[in-house]
């Protein structure tokens, strides 16, 4: 069992870990550490989404995008096989670093096993927890990321994106995105669906 006093240490230690990334996100006209407002936006999802999730979902849904900037996406080749090539490395990356600070937290090894059971499983439908993580990021991205997404690219691959996007989520986390204050740039896109 993960008590409150655990998942605290545990949520201090994430967010110890995304506040040395290097990217910075501008936010309310202050940088912050891009992973660290990443990690607190899909927290404030999940808590949104599913509020009766325990303190295992809280911690995968932050243990999201550990340290993802520790493999640079140039070192693999910039087409498709590339970049699946790319989110394989900063997967098992990603799990041996959360692995290490939830353990030095005092998660218990079951625990641990439990969360990256849920990150490992986003978008299994049949994987209930797995499929609450990928809703979380499907709304965070269309909400917070999207529209930096759109203005770098063109509408067609936009539109092709977002499609991909729409078809890992759930019905319920399609409710929930149509039920949130979004973007009249996002609103535009998503209409086009």
């Amino acid at each position: 069992m993960i008590t409150k006093d655990l998942y605290q240490k545990a949520g201090l230690a994430i967010d110890e870990v995304h506040a040395k990334d290097i990217n910075k996100e501008l936010v309310d006209g202050v940088e912050v550490p891009a992973e660290l407002i990443y990690s607190r936006r899909m927290l404030k999802v999940l808590t949104e989404f599913s509020v009766d999730a325990d303190y295992k979902m809280k911690l995968a849904a932050q243990c999201q995008h550990l340290e993802r900037w520790a493999i640079a996406r140039n070192l693999y080749p910039m087409d498709k096989k590339g970049y699946y090539q790319w989110r394989k490395a900063v997967l098992d990356y990603q799990l041996t670093r959360m692995t290490g600070v939830l353990g030095y937290s005092g998660i218990s090894a079951n625990n641990i096993q439990k969360i990256s059971d849920i990150i490992q499983n986003r978008g299994k439908k049949e994987h209930i927890e797995g499929q609450v993580l990928e809703d979380v990021a499907c709304i965070v991205f269309v909400e917070w990321y999207l529209p930096a997404f759109a203005a770098k690219h063109e509408p067609e691959k936009v539109i092709d994106i977002v499609k991909k996007t729409t078809k890992k989520i759930s019905e319920e986390g399609m409710m929930a995105i149509s039920g949130r204050k979004l973007p009249a740039s996002v609103l535009e896109i998503l209409k086009q669906l």
